[in-house]
């Protein structure tokens, strides 16, 4: 489990070993979140969504409605899924 805290928003975000940088987000996306300023009629589409920061974040800044997350690998796409919808 990860705790990530992007400008006012903190995530827990699920992992598992052999997802994109499983340890701790990237350099890159940590970067690269402050500086996105969401509309909340954006629509948001993760390509190679991983884990989800990038969607789960964009989520809380728009609609979850309108966010769509994808990633070829099934466990990457199955990952995310309790995060946003805890049970």
């Amino acid at each position: 489990m990860l705790d990530v805290t992007i400008g006012e928003v903190t995530l827990q975000l699920q992992t598992q070993p052999g997802l994109f940088s499983p340890q701790r987000p990237d350099a890159g996306t940590l970067a690269m979140l402050p500086l996105i300023r969401f509309d909340p009629r954006d629509k948001v589409l993760d390509l190679g969504c991983g884990y989800g920061l990038v969607g789960i974040l964009a989520a809380h800044h728009v609609s979850p409605a309108r966010v769509i997350m994808v990633d070829n690998d099934s466990r990457a796409v199955a990952t995310p899924t309790p995060t946003v919808c805890p049970p």
